[in-house]
């Protein structure tokens, strides 16, 4: 018998004022491995910067390794600096599930 897998990392895009500092945790969201189990925060990788105080996008990437199939798990968060005096639009939340080959689903 196959079992699925079911092994994923959950973050969400975010955009932030110019000037407002950024923490990883903000965009982590959860993360399973392969059995469906919870994983941790504090197991979670995290690669990439985010300078707050220069406009663009930042591509952060969260990771781990499953403990069973030791692959990589990853998914990306885009933290959008918006340019000084933008304000941040809010249109809900947009989380955004990744697979092991980090495409959305």
């Amino acid at each position: 018998m196959v079992q699925n897998n079911l092994a994923r990392i959950s973050v969400k895009n975010s955009q932030n004022p110019n000037g407002t500092a950024w923490f990883a945790r903000d965009n982590f969201i959860e993360a399973y491995d392969s059995h469906g189990d919870k994983v941790s925060a504090n197991m979670i990788a995290v690669s990439g910067n985010v300078i707050p105080m220069r406009a663009g996008e930042y591509n952060i990437v969260y990771s781990f390794i499953d403990p069973y199939t030791h692959e990589k798990i990853r998914g990306v968060a885009t933290i959008t600096v918006l340019p000084k005096g933008k304000v941040v639009r809010k249109t809900g939340s947009a989380n955004i599930p990744f697979a092991q080959n980090g495409k959305s689903k």
